[in-house]
């Protein structure tokens, strides 16, 4: 088995950045640390890629490309209505490398892992990609090992897998929710209903997790009836169907709908408006993410508000610096969030 970056950095003790700095010489590193890298990495044969300008080799050439991968796990990143949350996201990147002399290379995989290994195959060998930025929670953890194991600096963007040595983007979901639930507590609210998705996606897993904690908190119980997930995907028409069989086979009716992101709560909203409800007076309504379209729904929607071009602009700098060889360590970096009061909620009367 080809020895990695990653193999030499755990028999050091070291981060993986560490051992590029030693061996591309871009940052300090002590001597002590330079010697025990350099001979773990002769004892296990290990031959690091070359990015010196001075080589005549392939690899001289390789320093001389500037292009970023930008991998999703969706067909067409670039619909706003099919993507609201990460069509921001993708706006920060782009912000952040115009400043710099960066390509960007877009591409989409198709949640075959032998497939979508071949395509990166390719795109590597071809594009000779500096360093890669993987947006969304649905791609298969092996290609994220893949790309670890390419020895390619990889920052990860609304995904938490348990592996410590990989840098994320995320948002602070679980605070998220849990300020959102106690903002309908503190009007009133009891018997409050959760709308999510497939709990393996970390997002929305972590939303449910703030929403029972709340509950939990304030000493009411999580009524399974009042919980509805949708899976496997989460959109408009989504929340739609969900309400409509909430509300009809449900004795206890709830006062407010929380949902995991907007698209299910305007979902939520058409259908309990088609019912007969009147939002805030007999239902109040939360989302999570506040795309463009909250503000413009009837009534307009209360929703936590994410800072999705912050998060590409984070995304894009990091990875500038993991190229660069300026990251000491690997890291979590957690956006905040905040609850934006709209017309959609009110005080039980």
């Amino acid at each position: 088995m080809k020895v990695t970056i990653k193999d030499i950095a755990d028999k050091a003790n070291v981060s993986t950045a560490t051992v590029s700095r030693v061996f591309n010489n871009t940052a300090y590193v002590s001597d002590d640390t330079k010697q025990k890298v350099i001979e773990i990495a002769k004892k296990f044969n290990y031959k690091p890629r070359n990015y010196s300008k001075n080589s005549n080799n392939d690899d001289a050439k390789e320093d001389e490309n500037n292009t970023i991968g930008i991998i999703f796990s969706f067909e067409d990143p670039f619909n706003e209505y099919e993507h609201p949350f990460y069509t921001k996201v993708l706006g920060g990147i782009q912000k952040y490398f115009q400043n710099y002399n960066y390509q960007l290379f877009f591409q989409s995989i198709v949640n075959d892992y032998n497939k979508d290994k071949d395509s990166m195959d390719e795109l590597i060998n071809k594009q000779r990609i500096k360093g890669f930025i993987i947006i969304g929670y649905d791609i298969d953890h092996r290609l994220i090992s893949y790309f670890s194991d390419k020895e390619i600096p990889i920052i990860l963007v609304d995904n938490n897998p348990d592996d410590n040595n990989l840098n994320c983007v995320l948002n602070d979901n679980y605070n998220g929710a849990k300020d959102m639930v106690d903002y309908l507590i503190k009007l009133g609210h009891e018997k409050i209903a959760f709308l999510g998705g497939p709990l393996n996606h970390f997002s929305l897993k972590e939303r449910f997790h703030g929403y029972k904690a709340v509950l939990e908190g304030n000493n009411l119980s999580v009524d399974e009836n009042l919980v509805k997930i949708c899976s496997p995907s989460f959109k408009i028409d989504d929340g739609y169907q969900a309400v409509l069989e909430l509300m009809k086979n449900n004795n206890i009716k709830p006062t407010s709908i929380c949902a995991a992101n907007d698209s299910l709560a305007i979902g939520a909203m058409k259908a309990l408006i088609e019912l007969g409800y009147s939002i805030p007076d007999d239902i109040s309504v939360t989302g999570f993410d506040d795309i463009e379209m909250a503000n413009y729904t009837n009534p307009p929607l209360t929703t936590v508000k994410i800072a999705k071009q912050e998060m590409g602009l984070h995304a894009g700098k990091r990875l500038h610096e993991l190229i660069n060889g300026e990251l000491p360590t690997s890291m979590r970096q957690v956006i905040s969030v905040s609850v934006i009061a709209r017309k959609s909620t009110a005080v039980i009367t």
